[in-house]
């Protein structure tokens, strides 16, 4: 029997799977789509609704179609995007944080699944400059502290040099740091200055660095490098990594790898 927040996750999952056959075909029609899922028609023509309210998808007559590249992805549509592998890598980043504990989580979906693991813990400390984070937390009896500072609407954070002259005055046990992509071997990197600036900071805050990244990360770039490798304690993933040269740069610079289930 489903309770409300496993059928709450069993959608976004079902949304996240018509997501990927879509940008798999670019187009497809929307009977195609109810055949391939056991779900009414009704049903699936709400999580299309979904999907193009987001900016994921453009429907016309009979067919669904991808959104354009060139968009900006808003925050709450990137949140059913390989929501699965998020959800393990929080979990197993929950499970590193001890009682009496002192964290940072940084902004984005997969810390944001994070902080929903907290709600229940106690006496553990969280930083962070997620809006979204910080409101999941609200009913938590966790100490949350929240960095001001200028409002990012692309993630709902915030960021600028308010948030990161106060980030900067404590020192915390764990940073979880999210990012846009990989850059090669390199290391991580953001899709602002202004992330990337705030980035930094969180990494300069705390004892042991924690990257969380799904699979995906490893094949995107971005254009702001804010943390070299040899910056980085842990990798949290959701896939083994089997490319000899990230394998390689891991071992060079004494990064230890976590895959989520494992």
């Amino acid at each position: 029997m489903f309770i409300e927040s496993d059928m709450a996750m069993f959608m976004s999952t079902r949304r996240s799977e018509v997501l990927k056959m879509i940008r798999a075909r670019d187009s497809i029609g929307v009977n195609e789509l109810i055949d391939s899922f056991d779900v009414s028609p009704a049903t699936l023509r709400k999580d299309l609704t979904y999907l193009a309210e987001q900016g994921l998808i453009v429907r016309s007559r009979g067919e669904v179609h991808v959104a354009s590249k060139s968009t900006v992805t808003p925050f709450e549509s990137r949140s059913v995007i390989e929501q699965q592998g998020k959800m393990a890598i929080a979990r197993a980043a929950a499970a590193l944080i001890e009682d009496n504990d002192s964290i940072i989580l940084d902004s984005g979906t997969t810390t944001n699944e994070i902080a929903k693991l907290l709600v229940n813990r106690s006496d553990v400390t969280v930083l962070t400059n997620s809006l979204p984070a910080a409101f999941i937390l609200v009913d938590s009896n966790c100490s949350v502290l929240l960095a001001g500072g200028i409002l990012f609407k692309q993630n709902v954070s915030t960021q600028g040099p308010e948030a990161e002259e106060y980030i900067s005055r404590v020192e915390m046990n764990k940073v979880f740091i999210a990012a846009s992509g990989v850059r090669s071997t390199i290391g991580l990197a953001a899709s602002s200055p202004f992330e990337e600036s705030l980035k930094r900071r969180l990494i300069q805050s705390a004892k042991t660095v924690y990257a969380v990244l799904d699979h995906t990360k490893f094949s995107k770039s971005s254009i702001y490098l804010f943390a070299d490798f040899d910056d980085i304690d842990y990798i949290i993933t959701d896939r083994e990594i089997t490319d000899p040269a990230f394998i390689e740069r891991f071992e060079e610079a004494n990064v230890q790898v976590i895959v989520a289930g494992e």
